[in-house]
């Protein structure tokens, strides 16, 4: 599939925010990113998942990238700095949203 039918989402926020659940929305896949109704994180590293969608006679790969809570004040700017990285390395084509 060429790079340009590809679409990269990141979902970022605080624990507990729903990422995760608004990731699974987005996919239509109900437990493709593992989710819990607590304020604990459920997410520890950057997890990306995948679906295909048709407009038209046009298929698209969009991909999902969940991250852990990454600013809710309890982790490090190291651990930020590192899922930044890990996102982009998931997202070759680019982050569209």
């Amino acid at each position: 599939m060429a790079a340009s039918n590809v679409r990269n989402i990141v979902l970022l926020g605080k624990t507990g925010n729903g990422k995760s659940s608004t990731g699974n929305s987005i996919l239509m896949q109900k437990g493709a990113f593992q989710e819990a109704r607590k304020l604990t994180s459920v997410t520890k590293d950057s997890k990306k998942k995948s679906t295909t969608i048709r407009d038209g006679d046009t298929e698209y790969t969009v991909n999902v990238i969940d991250t852990p809570g990454l600013f809710d004040g309890t982790t490090t700017i190291g651990k930020i700095s590192e899922e930044i990285v890990r996102c982009m390395s998931m997202a070759t084509e680019g982050i569209h949203a």
